[in-house]
């Protein structure tokens, strides 16, 4: 029993890096395509979910990143997934020891 020991988790492997490293790497792609002017040929968004959320007041004066409305509500549902669990996973590890 004294012979087993727990082996620690590399950094870059642990979930939070993982949440937060895809994120960043989604802003560097959409950053490319907005300035690059490679947008893809997307469907009008009025009258989808993405529309009415593209729609909101807070979207368009606070949360307006970029010029394409798509990106900027992918950008928003991304923050609160990937975000979120990268700090809520990042401040665990941090308290934790």
């Amino acid at each position: 029993m004294d012979d087993f020991t727990v082996k620690e988790q590399s950094f870059s492997k642990k979930s939070w890096v993982l949440s937060i490293s895809s994120f960043v790497l989604i802003q560097i792609v959409f950053l490319t395509m907005e300035f690059t002017g490679w947008i893809p040929n997307l469907k009008d968004i009025d009258g989808t979910v993405f529309g009415k959320i593209a729609g909101y007041t807070f979207m368009e004066d606070w949360f307006n990143f970029y010029e394409t409305p798509y990106f900027n509500v992918c950008t928003f549902i991304f923050g609160i997934v990937l975000l979120s669990h990268g700090l809520i996973g990042a401040l665990r590890d941090v308290f934790s020891k």
